[in-house]
């Protein structure tokens, strides 16, 4: 058979797989035909079930199954589950290896080499993890590289771009934010910092918790220390999360929680963000934290003689609470009004977010960040 080389994304929630078919990426569906393999592993006396078809397990068998094993990549943790240890390394290459054969069986090649894409936050320790999973699975590992990086490099490259392009990455478990400079084919990252623990997991959490507090004051009962029970909360947390992104309001119904008795409440879109506060606040300080580095002596804008390095009109400046049409900036005034939010706090309003992330986008048309030589 042909050998090819391979790209892989391998998430905390969710992994893809992709290869070069001519000069354009191509994801290539797994073993259900779908483009991405749910990051989930359970082992059963058969053996190891991976992806989609292990996600029913989280209920069965919890103990069995592993969730979200990127963020112990790394780390000195192990779980013996049928007799066996397993560690990070060793379940990420389930994953991996998983994905190898459903590609190697459509594509009726041998895929030997493979990049293997990693938060830009990993460590030295984190990043030898996750090669050694990638040499446990079959594959020569070719690099392992930076996800926002790769993000860049294949946005820049299907569009031909020579620009500054920020990349804010809030992946299932880790949170990153790049700046990376595109122009005549190269990428030079200028800056990246992020949080490793920080991610739609814990947006998760925050409605599991949120779901166990309100049964409790139903039924009096505690079932945090029931993992079938959990499990379930934790499937319908996720499922809840979801609808919230296109919904003011969601109905959670989970009938036969626990003891015979079932759960029904509603939860808003705004008491989502209310008790995500602190998350969002994590957000913000990683976002602030980016602007502080490049607003350091050592870079320069080069452009249009009115180019400044600002970007607090998302991250510091009030918001507009008096009814005015918005903060003034070069490219116009901003759309949002008093009417839009009330809390001051422009990070946690959508719409100015997506007002600043367009002006991002017209500001650095045409400019270029460098660092003097």
């Amino acid at each position: 058979m042909t050998k090819i080389s391979a790209g892989i994304d391998l998430g905390t929630t969710n992994s893809c797989l992709a290869v070069l078919q001519g000069d354009k990426p191509v994801v290539i569906p797994n073993d259900l035909g779908e483009p991405i393999t749910p990051s989930l592993v359970s082992i059963q006396p058969e053996g190891a079930v991976v992806g989609k078809n292990a996600r029913r397990f989280l209920l069965t068998h919890p103990a069995n199954t592993f969730v979200s094993i990127k963020r112990k990549m790394g780390e000195p943790y192990t779980r013996t589950v049928l007799g066996k240890e397993y560690r990070p390394e060793s379940v990420s290459a389930l994953i991996l290896s998983h994905m190898k054969q459903a590609a190697q069986k459509r594509l009726n090649a041998t895929l030997d080499e493979v990049v293997i894409t990693v938060p830009a936050n990993f460590n030295s320790v984190q990043r030898q993890a996750t090669k050694d999973a990638g040499e446990i699975a079959g594959f020569n590992v070719l690099r392992v590289v930076n996800e926002p990086t790769a993000a860049a490099l294949a946005y820049g490259h299907e569009h031909k771009l020579s620009a500054i392009l920020v990349v804010f990455d809030l992946g299932g478990g880790t949170f990153d934010i790049s700046v990376v400079e595109a122009g005549d084919g190269l990428y030079e990252v200028i800056h990246s910092c992020g949080d490793n623990h920080l991610g739609g997991d814990d947006f998760n959490l925050r409605i599991l918790n949120w779901i166990v507090q309100e049964f409790q004051k139903q039924t009096g009962l505690d079932i945090r220390r029931d993992i079938p029970a959990m499990s379930l909360v934790r499937e319908w947390a996720v499922a809840a999360k979801h609808t919230l992104t296109n919904a003011a309001e969601v109905r959670v119904k989970i009938d036969n929680l626990y003891q015979g008795k079932g759960f029904e409440a509603g939860l808003t879109r705004n008491l989502f963000e209310g008790m995500s506060r602190e998350l969002f606040d994590r957000l913000r300080s990683v976002a602030q934290t980016v602007k502080g580095a490049l607003s350091a002596s050592k870079y320069r804008v080069e452009g249009p003689p009115d180019a400044q390095m600002n970007t607090g009109f998302f991250l510091d400046d009030p918001c507009d609470n008096s009814g005015n049409p918005g903060w003034r900036k070069p490219d116009g005034p901003m759309p949002v009004t008093k009417a839009d939010h009330a809390s001051g706090d422009p990070l946690r309003c959508p719409k100015c977010v997506r007002w600043a992330v367009s002006w991002i986008g017209r500001y650095w048309k045409g400019r270029r960040l460098r660092a003097p030589k």
